[in-house]
């Protein structure tokens, strides 16, 4: 049964969230931008009120140190950027509006499987809304209690990328799954993998970051310098990229085991060579690989993340031009996804 009385309130949701986080990633480029400026042009005033740091520290590295377990690292030097109060407060503004697009994300989620009577994911618009809620929810847990604002321009630009593509690539009306996907399989496997994608989508540009680290280490005039001052050093983040996916890797695990059990229900066979089968294998391939390089000794840790950054890749690849592209037709094409 569908109650299409509810579809323009789950879709006034999704709108809403998406002009919450253009405000936010405005604010949170605002943020970064107040954060750029150089010690010395800081006020004084708001200097004075806080507590001194030390010599070659910012404050955004000492706090993910401390949440870490870690040393805080030396970074920046006499041009580390300051922490004034006008961007402590476009920084609480800009998580304000995080918390309030991830509700308004989980509440179009709830809303619109309230409307078709089923788990909201069963289409590429339904789990791309999904997976953005998934990747706003983690983000905003991190961001308060690990103090992550130089991080939300990039969680929340990918966010909004994500729900533009899906009102205006992927939007499909609210509607009964054809009988093959009925089943309760489709609750816990594609909501495990919704949930994976929400944590890679958080290590993405924690990777990136971390390579621009890497090269502003060795190129200290290189473009960007001050911006790059803001975030924690490349370990820092490496390390924190490299948790996001151990998660995300654990949780793609279990989406490879339940959708073979949902497979053998559905056609006979725990594996068919179905074309997203093979590219849901290929994603746990990449980021074994990347966790074994990981934890090698003499590894080279830039190898590792980019080896993370072709996982993630791979994970658009398999939700994006597999389920389009006719190349790659299969036994899923049905679902949608």
């Amino acid at each position: 049964m569908i109650h299409p009385a509810l579809a323009p309130y789950a879709n006034l949701a999704v709108y809403t969230a998406m002009g919450l986080f253009t405000v936010t990633l405005v604010c949170f480029a605002l943020y970064l931008a107040a954060r750029t400026r150089p010690l010395s042009a800081a006020p004084t005033a708001a200097a004075d009120t806080r507590t001194p740091v030390a010599a070659g520290r910012h404050p955004a590295t000492d706090r993910l140190a401390v949440a870490t377990g870690d040393s805080p690292p030396v970074t920046g030097g006499d041009d580390a950027p300051s922490d004034s109060r006008r961007a402590r407060q476009i920084a609480a503004v800009a998580l304000n509006l995080t918390y309030l697009g991830a509700a308004c994300l989980l509440a179009a989620v709830v809303l619109r499987g309230i409307t078709v009577m089923r788990p909201p994911n069963g289409n590429m618009y339904e789990f791309t809304i999904a997976a953005s809620a998934a990747a706003a929810t983690v983000y905003a847990a991190l961001a308060r209690s690990r103090h992550w604002e130089w991080l939300g321009a990039f969680v929340t630009g990918l966010i909004l990328a994500a729900l533009m593509a899906a009102v205006l690539l992927f939007y499909t009306g609210a509607a009964q799954l054809l009988p093959a996907l009925q089943s309760y399989w489709l609750g816990i496997h594609v909501t495990i993998a919704i949930c994976a994608v929400g944590f890679f989508t958080i290590a993405f540009p924690l990777s990136l970051l971390q390579l621009a680290q890497r090269r502003r280490n060795t190129r200290p005039t290189m473009a960007g310098h001050r911006l790059l001052a803001v975030v924690p050093d490349a370990e820092t983040l490496e390390r924190a990229a490299y948790g996001m996916n151990i998660v995300g890797f654990i949780l793609w695990t279990f989406t490879l085991i339940t959708g073979a059990i949902w497979a053998q229900e559905a056609w006979g066979a725990y594996w068919q060579w179905d074309p997203k089968e093979v590219w849901t294998f290929i994603v746990w391939i990449v980021f074994a690989a990347h966790l074994h390089g990981r934890a090698t000794a003499g590894w080279q840790s830039k190898r590792a993340t980019y080896i993370a950054l072709a996982g993630y890749v791979a994970v658009v690849a398999n939700f994006t031009l597999v389920n389009l592209s006719s190349t790659f037709a299969g036994m899923h094409n049905y679902s949608g996804m």
